[in-house]
């Protein structure tokens, strides 16, 4: 990676980590709401619920993202990454769970997604902040960008491999897709000793 252009935070290993492992568990969630608005559909017919999925994991950002904010600034940022990220992982899994032994409801599935949702929606002012820690100062520029270049990356394959997974598995497998893209973000936090 050239040593000043928008790759150069790349040339860190643990900012590089966490950016591929982030990419993964952005395209988890977006894979799992393919999953969900597909399972909306086969429970209720109203147009009204399945628009409500998308709600469910995106509203969390608009209730939880100031507090989150400070909350990131007053304790430590890995921690509280560490936290949300197995608030989301715990809501995924319990969703695979239920929807594998078919006991999901719309509601269970709504609520089940706002719990996702809030657990990303906590752990973005984490791990926006803690940029600074992962790369020089000169970089810092660039690997906003490139947090911004991964969640747009996310957006633009994660319903397309989402609905290929839905097609092919069913949502139980969208489900567990989102589940498992958050072990490697989880890993490298685990590992990740901040100064």
């Amino acid at each position: 990676f050239a040593a000043d252009g928008i790759t150069a935070p790349l040339r860190h290993s643990i900012f590089r980590r966490i950016w591929l492992a982030s990419l993964l568990s952005n395209l988890g969630i977006l894979i799992q709401g393919v999953g969900a608005a597909w399972a909306m559909t086969q429970m209720a017919s109203s147009a009204d619920k399945v628009a409500l999925v998308q709600t469910a994991l995106m509203l969390p950002v608009m209730l939880i993202a100031m507090p989150a904010g400070a909350i990131a600034d007053m304790h430590d940022r890995r921690i509280v990454a560490l936290v949300s990220l197995s608030i989301a992982l715990c809501g995924a899994t319990a969703l695979t769970t239920l929807a594998w032994f078919n006991m999901v409801t719309p509601n269970v599935l709504l609520t089940l997604c706002f719990i996702v949702g809030s657990g990303m929606a906590l752990f973005g002012p984490a791990w926006q902040a803690s940029v600074s820690e992962q790369v020089p100062a000169e970089t810092l520029p660039a690997a906003v960008a490139l947090n911004g270049i991964s969640y747009n990356i996310a957006r633009s394959f994660g319903p397309a491999v989402g609905g290929v997974i839905v097609a092919a598995l069913g949502a139980v497998a969208a489900f567990a897709c989102n589940a498992i893209l958050y072990l490697p973000l989880l890993v490298v936090l685990l590992l990740w000793r901040r100064n």
